[in-house]
């Protein structure tokens, strides 16, 4: 059923509820929409979720999508890009603040073939730092990833060193191969942006911060991960390079003693 008034809607409680909402309210809702230490989740897939109103995503509040009803998918190897069918719609505009976060394919990690999303935004969409920072949660694979998708423009307004954070996870690890550079498009807009590398804060559940680099291209935000051997598989190169050290070895000694023994030889 949809919901309707006029005095919009206050989503409140514990940091571990949630409210899935899988009708459309643009004509019936209203009003502001606050997120306040409880989640709300967009899983229609028309106009809007949330009504007419801006969203306002405050501390220890989450937006997310619909947990995996759509797909993002290949498109040309090793890029990936949104495709397949989208889930979650809100008006906006959207503000994420401090402590807030926005999980445009829910926040379940689930199945790594289907739990992928995008969150559509019919609004400018900014998201803030200025303590703690807001965050985009993203979960990807080798061929799969989360989308914001903004009808507007899409800003990051930081201040006091706050970063806004870009916190990355992944449901399967498998299809990574180790020195491919993959690419993704994690967020588009139809406006423009003010985005800076310098305004984001990355972190990973699966591989170091420094294996992630964001940019712009156009009208969309592009994240390139370069993946890192595992562990045993470290292990295993350097094991072959010394191997191969020591086999080398092996053959220059061989080859000193026979130059020595011909020396030797000639001499007499």
């Amino acid at each position: 059923a949809a919901m309707s008034g006029t005095g919009g809607l206050t989503v409140f409680g514990s940091t571990t509820g949630s409210v899935t909402i899988t009708s459309d309210n643009n004509a019936t809702l209203s009003g502001a929409v606050n997120i306040n230490g409880s989640t709300l989740l967009a899983a229609n897939t028309g106009v809007s979720a949330t009504g007419t109103g801006p969203i306002n995503v405050n501390a220890t509040g989450k937006l997310g999508g619909g947990n995996g009803t759509g797909n993002a998918s290949t498109s040309g190897s090793p890029s990936v890009s949104p495709a397949g069918t989208p889930v979650g719609f809100v008006a906006g505009p959207l503000n994420v603040n401090d402590g807030g976060t926005v999980a445009p394919g829910g926040l379940t990690p689930g199945n790594a073939s289907t739990n992928f999303g995008i969150l559509n935004v019919g609004g400018n969409t900014i998201f803030n730092a200025t303590s703690t920072g807001s965050t985009l949660l993203l979960k990807l694979t080798a061929s799969s990833n989360d989308v914001l998708a903004v009808t507007g423009n899409l800003n990051f307004a930081t201040a006091n060193g706050a970063k806004v954070n870009l916190s990355l996870t992944s449901p399967d690890t498998t299809g990574f191969t180790a020195g491919t550079v993959y690419t993704y498009t994690i967020a588009t807009f139809t406006g423009t942006s003010n985005f800076n590398p310098t305004q984001l804060q990355i972190t990973s559940s699966f591989d170091a911060a420094s294996a992630f680099a964001v940019s712009q291209v156009g009208q969309t935000l592009q994240l390139q991960y370069t993946a890192t051997p595992e562990p045993s598989q470290i292990l295993l190169l350097s094991m072959m390079g010394l191997g191969s050290l020591g086999g080398w070895l092996r053959r220059r000694n061989r080859r000193q003693l026979a130059e020595k023994t011909t020396t030797i030889e000639t001499a007499k």
